[in-house]
């Protein structure tokens, strides 16, 4: 089984190239936005947009706080970005950016599974790779750092604590490839990744075992009778009676049905 990804995050140096930037969304919400001609501050970062590219989600537009509303630009607007602001120019022909999820809406908080390592993580921040002007997402924070970088209590944690904190709570990164996100759809589903659907049962039966109860019907309920038997086989007792009794009853006697079929071909120990 894959080990966890739990390894620092690379510098600019180690990777040898120096243009790249590699910003948390924690830092950039709330920045300045300022007009890439004028240099007049135009308002405050308050989300991205991202399109589900591979193998990293592509920036596909920022959405500014202007006064009491906000306004979504496409990222061809975008001039220059940095960890303190953020440069622009308005233009007004530019055509609205296509997206498939927000950052604050649809991943900040958000449950998430992360297949390498058959574990379920809270994505506490995010973690970006930009470089010409382009920007992807490369990692989730998932470790105690992001949850208290987003309730703004690091700064003063990393005060009272210093070198102790840097060197026993380092950052913990799920990097996207291997990342899938449980969100809830405007309508109420909760699309399951294929990728998830299709892991080993025994892996998939590790991650239902660490979900909260809605999402672990949900999951079990989008698999097919042949995929929840294998699961169930491959679950202890007292998870396979929980899976069972979140079950109608047909369905309930169906697996039990091949439960049983499926355990009678299992080899001998």
């Amino acid at each position: 089984m894959a080990q966890a990804d739990t390894t620092s995050r690379p510098s600019a140096a180690s990777t040898g190239m120096e243009s790249f930037l590699f910003l948390y969304f924690s830092q950039l919400a709330g920045a300045p936005v300022r007009h890439a001609s004028t240099r007049k501050i135009l308002g405050t970062v308050a989300d991205f947009v991202v399109q589900a590219t591979a193998p990293y989600p592509t920036v596909t537009g920022v959405s500014v706080r202007m006064g009491g509303s906000t306004r979504l630009f496409p990222w061809s607007c975008v001039m220059t970005l940095n960890d303190r602001e953020l440069e622009l120019e308005p233009a007004q022909d530019k055509p609205a950016p296509a997206f498939d999820y927000s950052i604050r809406r649809d991943l900040l908080r958000q449950l998430a599974v992360e297949v390498s390592a058959t574990s379920v993580v809270r994505i506490w921040d995010l973690h970006f790779v930009y470089s010409e002007n382009k920007m992807v997402l490369a990692h989730a924070e998932t470790g105690i750092r992001g949850l208290l970088r987003a309730f703004h209590l690091e700064k003063a944690v990393l005060f009272l604590l210093g070198d102790l904190l840097k060197t026993t709570l380092r950052e913990r990164f799920a990097t996207f490839r291997h990342l899938h996100v449980l969100r809830t759809l405007p309508d109420g589903t909760i699309p399951i990744p294929r990728r998830i659907l299709e892991m080993h049962p025994a892996d998939l039966s590790a991650v239902v075992r660490q979900l909260p109860p809605r999402l672990r019907r949900h999951l079990f309920t989008s698999l097919t009778d042949e995929a929840a038997t294998a699961v169930l086989i491959e679950s202890v007792p007292t998870l396979q009676r929980r899976l069972l009794a979140d079950c109608p009853a047909p369905r309930r006697t169906t697996l039990e049905r091949l439960m049983l079929a499926g355990s009678s071909n299992l080899p001998p120990l």
